[in-house]
């Protein structure tokens, strides 16, 4: 896989936002098949949740939720972005 100085820091900035250092090959994925500015918008809502709301962790919350809109035709939600996933 082959990714750009820009996309990889925003990997790494997700991975340490999200205290998920280990998952450093997930956030390069999801670099490379989602439009930074979905990642960013899950990211700051991930982070706007109080940490003793979360169940498991920061970094699974933001899987989730970017499965949640994987599954979705369309990206719409409570983060107010829309897009078409190929």
């Amino acid at each position: 896989m082959n990714i750009t100085l820009k996309k990889e820091q925003l990997v790494q900035e997700l991975a340490l936002s999200l205290d998920d250092t280990d998952a450093l090959s997930f956030y390069r994925q999801c670099a490379n098949d989602y439009p930074e500015e979905l990642l960013r918008k899950l990211l700051t809502k991930v982070l706007s949740i109080p940490q003793d709301k979360i169940k498991k962790s920061r970094g699974a919350l933001f899987t989730h939720l970017l499965h949640g809109h994987a599954n979705k035709n369309t990206f719409t939600r409570s983060i107010g972005y829309q897009y078409r996933h190929p």
